[in-house]
Order: C-alpha cells, then structure tokens, then sequence
C-alpha cells in the first residue's frame, strides 16, 4: 500500500472554484473533486467530530424561530430563539447603519459569477 494522498482544503476549494466556472456550481461534488484531482473521494474528506444542529421552523413565518447547537457528546452548546414574532411592515430605521459601523460581507467576493 502506497503512502497516503493528502489535499490542502486550498487545494479542494480551488478545484472546486474551476468546477463551478467550467460547469456550474451545481456541479461540484466531493466525488467530482476528487475526481479532478486525480484521486479518489477518500483524501479529500477529514474525519471530524462535529456536534448537530437543530432548528424549529415555523411554517406559516417561514423561518426558524428556534436554533440549538450541541457538540459532539450532545451537550447545548447555543440556543437562539425569537419570540413574541408580530408579522408587518417594519420601519425603515430598522435597517439604517448606527453611525460609528460599516457595512460589510461575510460572503467572499467569488472569482467568477454565477
């Protein structure tokens, strides 16, 4: 048996980046990835003990009312919970940026369009 392949998540992002200019974002699958990197689906995965997240959605609001997340032994780790939920128009000084704060993204600027 060889050695064992290792990818760097920069790697497997960047050939998932070329997958979704070439073909789509729809496309890129972690066999699609492994695929283009010559390798079978095994390298590009990392064996992580994630804990679970839960959410309580509301189907006449159409959103999760209620998010709890639990580590890996299934302790509560967060819970987020809106209540007292009045549908309607809000005011617009809602929305408004409090002087003293930016707006930014916590989405990356893609090096392509979709």
């Amino acid at each position: 048996m060889g050695p064992k392949v290792k990818f760097t998540k920069e790697q497997i992002i960047d050939t998932a980046f070329k997958i979704a200019q070439t073909e789509g974002i729809d496309s890129i699958t972690m066999r699609k990835i492994a695929e283009k990197m010559g390798s079978s689906v095994a390298p590009t995965y990392k064996e992580r003990k994630y804990g679970i997240l839960v959410q309580w959605f509301s189907e006449e609001l159409g959103f999760a009312v209620k998010t709890q997340t639990k580590d890996a032994k299934g302790k509560v780790t967060s819970t987020v919970e809106y209540q007292n939920i009045v549908e309607g128009k809000q005011p617009d000084e809602l929305f408004e940026i409090p002087s003293g704060y930016t707006k930014f993204s916590i989405i990356p600027k893609l090096p392509f369009s979709f």
